[in-house]
């Protein structure tokens, strides 16, 4: 079975004002795109509720490092309470933002080391002895891609940025 590793669960971006939606979901597929990930969008909403605009898109973004590790950015979008507004002849949004960012690694993804119960502790083996090093440096590049990604939505609404 495919074990996953969190190294971040909860990183959080909140933003209330005026802010250009389109550039910000361009920055993200872009960032995504420059480190390699696959997006996939795994929901979309566009909805009213209580005579308000919402919006809510969950990604699911991976990265093969290994033919044992995968990379895994969860990326969760609130938009609330939002309306369109003209500013500089540009269409942009006023409301709330919400972000919810997770990171987790997934090991043995393609299940070779979990089809029989010994393949399964030779697997944990392998994890704690030989790999153990090289698995903590993944989870240290990943941690390190994940506050890459909240810096740059950040930078994109003007917000003050996670040390690194």
């Amino acid at each position: 079975m495919t074990e996953k590793d969190y190294v971040e669960q909860t990183l959080q971006v909140k933003h209330k004002g005026i802010f250009n939606f389109d550039e910000l979901y361009k920055t993200l597929v872009k960032w995504f795109t420059m480190y390699k990930y696959r997006v996939h969008e795994i929901e979309y909403k566009d909805y009213k509720e209580d005579g308000k605009n919402m919006l809510y898109v969950k990604w699911e973004a991976n990265k093969k490092v290994t033919d044992y590790v995968k990379y895994v950015i969860e990326t969760e979008l609130n938009v609330n309470d939002f309306k369109e507004v003209m500013v500089n002849k540009k269409k942009n949004v006023e409301g709330e933002i919400s972000m919810k960012f997770a990171g987790y690694m997934l090991k043995d993804y393609e299940e070779v080391w979990s089809r029989k119960g010994y393949m399964k502790f030779m697997r944990e083996v392998y994890d704690k002895f030989l790999h153990g090093y090289k698995l903590a440096e993944m989870e240290k590049e990943l941690k390190d891609e994940l506050y890459k990604v909240v810096n740059e939505v950040k930078s994109h609404l003007n917000l003050m940025k996670l040390k690194e």
